[in-house]
């Protein structure tokens, strides 16, 4: 298996949209799948219907919606050969979310002094 080396960081971006709904704030740990199923429905029960049929947890469910959870439950899962592939599937599910999120809450942040153009 390939490496695989993820870097996230979101300080700067929140700070620029702290004035935005919560909806439209980058993606962060907490709440993560409750915002994503609104804008992103499909992906989302995909990825709760993985966790849920593995663990029977709802990631919908207040104290299990995190995306830093999901991502160790699911990453961890690409190395149990039993499960391998379908764990690799929603792993990757999960990163095109994320950056869906990410893609939709800041890709119309304008460049400002603060920020190289």
């Amino acid at each position: 298996m390939k490496k695989l080396v993820l870097i996230v960081g979101a300080g700067a971006t929140v700070a620029d949209v702290m004035g935005r709904s919560k909806r439209k704030r980058p993606p962060l740990d907490k709440n993560f799948f409750s915002m994503s199923r609104v804008s992103h429905p499909l992906i989302t029960r995909q990825i709760s219907k993985y966790i849920n049929d593995k663990y029977g947890i709802n990631i919908f469910d207040p104290q299990n919606d995190s995306l830093e959870r999901a991502m160790a439950i699911i990453y961890t899962d690409m190395y149990n050969p039993t499960i391998e592939g379908e764990a690799t599937r929603a792993f990757h599910r999960l990163i095109a979310l994320f950056n869906r999120r990410l893609a939709d809450t800041t890709n119309n942040l304008p460049p400002n002094k603060r920020r190289y153009q």
